[in-house]
Parts: C-alpha cells; structure tokens; sequence
C-alpha cells in the first residue's frame, strides 16, 4: 500500500481519529535484497532502536566460534591420529603398559578434557602391575608413552621392570598346581575304569561264526545266479 492510499485510508473517516505510533520501521541500503533494517519500537511511551546490524556481528561472531571449533577437533584428531600410529611396540623393543580403560576414554568424544593417565587399576597389592590384570592393559611403544605422559601426565608409568615378581611366582605355582591335580584325576579315571577283556576260545568262535556266515551268503549268491542264468538268460 502506498503512502497515499495509506493516509487516506486513515482520514476517510472520522477526521476526529487520533492513531498512536506503536513503530516505525526504516531500511537502510540500495535495494530491498541488501542493506539492513532498524525498527523504533514504543517501550512504556519511549520509541528504543532495534538495530539488525547488531544481530549480524552476533551470527558472525558465533560462525567465528564454530570454525574455530571446527579446526581445533580437526587438529584434535589429527594429533591422536598420530600418536595412535606410535602405539604398537614390536615384540623386541622395550614398551610399557597403559590401561586400556584410560586409552577408551582418550579416543572417545564424550570427554571435552582427556583425564590425566590413570594406571592404579592394574596394581597388584605390592604397588607394581599384576598379571592378573594384565588383560586390561595395552602394550605400547615407549615413544608414544613419552607422548601421552608428556601432554597428558598421570601416574604410575608402568615400563618393563614393573611386573611383580612375588605375583607372577604366585601365579606359576598356583597354575603348576592345576596341572598336577588335572593329570592325578585322570590317573585316577583311568584306575577306576572297567577292563574289557575277550578270552581267546570265544575270539575264535566267534571270529568263524562269521566265516560261516560269509560262506553261506557267497553261496545264496552263487546260487542265484545260476537261476537268474537258465531261467531269464542273464
């Protein structure tokens, strides 16, 4: 509508009318699809700007935050792109072990802050790593642990002379132990295991007991093919 038609519309009636200014809306540019817009608002009897430009600087300001989020988890996964190479240690080199509980939490997204390294749950009650927690740990190579405890930290750093000996001992003896008890149970089944033994006399008999029975059957056959042979001429 335009401002013409706009007033008189306004005073085609009563001329008495008096119309409140509730806003005002302005545009500021060369054309309707560039620039932006400021609109006068009546707050409590005061017209208070509402600039759209300040809106922009903050969707540009927020656009800034997400690419710098962006780049930051890229540079993120590269780093543990990385170090995740280093991990395996040949079965030669020297290596230390890093609970695998910790190495979970390191890979994952859900943490913003990856935990200092925490190893206290592969310790035997001697303070050192115990072999029967060994399969919750992950054999990896010194470079990278001097990686992960330099940016990471944490304690204690399990190396190669960390496995308890007092445990591992205890261990042997107690999987020797299995072992002999296993081999004394069979010795005792076997013991206790009934015997089948055949006299000879009655191995004999029946061994021609079946010859006989051999015998006869190649007879029938012969036999019947004698018949097959005059009667159908086979």
């Amino acid at each position: 509508m335009s401002v013409t038609l706009l007033i008189e519309f306004l005073y085609a009636g009563d001329l008495s009318t008096v119309y409140e200014l509730s806003a005002v809306l302005m545009h500021h540019g060369s054309s309707a699809y560039s620039g932006h817009y400021v609109a006068h608002i009546r707050d409590n009897k005061e017209l208070v700007a509402k600039d759209n430009s300040v809106f922009e600087a903050w969707t540009r300001e927020m656009d800034a935050i997400k690419e710098s989020m962006i780049t930051e988890g890229k540079m993120n996964q590269a780093e543990i792109r990385s170090i995740y190479e280093m991990l395996p240690a040949a079965t030669t080199d020297y290596a230390e072990w890093v609970s695998t509980d910790w190495l979970r939490k390191w890979l994952s997204d859900k943490y913003k802050a990856t935990p200092p390294i925490d190893n206290s749950s592969l310790l035997c009650c001697h303070g050192r790593l115990s072999p029967e927690k060994y399969q919750y740990s992950k054999r990896i190579s010194c470079k990278a642990a001097d990686v992960l405890y330099t940016k990471y930290g944490g304690v204690p750093r399990l190396q190669r002379d960390s496995m308890c000996r007092e445990c591992v001992q205890r261990k042997c003896r107690s999987i020797q132990f299995r072992l002999r008890l296993n081999e004394d149970d069979k010795a005792i089944k076997a013991l206790n295991k009934p015997s089948h033994k055949i006299s000879t006399t009655s191995s004999f008999n029946r061994l021609q007991e079946l010859s006989f029975l051999i015998f006869i059957e190649i007879q029938d056959c012969s036999l019947q093919c004698i018949i097959d042979h005059k009667v159908y001429g086979k």
